[in-house]
């Protein structure tokens, strides 16, 4: 989650659709392509808060915390209409089994989800988290107050 709170725009290029991930952790830093769908969202987000240098901000336009980022996440998965809590380790699940149910190597998936394999353990990695949370910002940007299941599982794994 630290990376998401700490998140600057300087490593969002929104005009070739990248997004540079510095992992806590010692975890592999790494740059990802984004979405259409992601980039319009994250420009929304600039538009909204263009002063600011995090890319999440509360809605007091300070820096989120962990504590707070977690209680955004929980309150979102309520909104959806889950019937369980839903915390933000989740969603780097959800888009771990969407990455391998296409049929993407285990390799290439540590690589995605910022695993040191030489390490064979998770390290702090948070970019699919971070692709959730830009679902759940553009369908609220476009009005979509309750996701229906179909949408939930696109909210988890966006293209990547």
């Amino acid at each position: 989650m630290s990376e998401l709170c700490e998140l600057r725009w300087d490593q969002v290029d929104l005009r070739a659709g990248l997004i540079h991930v510095s992992r806590k952790k010692n975890g592999v830093p790494s740059t990802h392509p984004l979405s259409g769908d992601e980039v319009r969202a994250l420009r929304q987000l600039r538009r909204d808060w263009p002063d600011g240098r995090q890319v999440f901000v509360t809605e007091r336009g300070a820096p989120f915390t962990r504590s707070g980022f977690a209680k955004m996440v929980a309150r979102a998965g309520e909104a959806a209409g889950f019937a369980f809590p839903v915390h933000m380790h989740m969603l780097r699940h959800a888009c771990g089994y969407s990455y391998a149910n296409r049929g993407e190597d285990t390799r290439s998936l540590q690589l995605w989800l910022g695993v040191d394999p030489t390490h064979g353990k998770i390290h702090a990695a948070e970019r699919r988290a971070l692709q959730g949370l830009v679902a759940i910002a553009y369908a609220q940007l476009a009005g979509i107050s309750r996701l229906d299941p179909a949408a939930r599982c696109d909210a988890a794994r966006i293209s990547m």
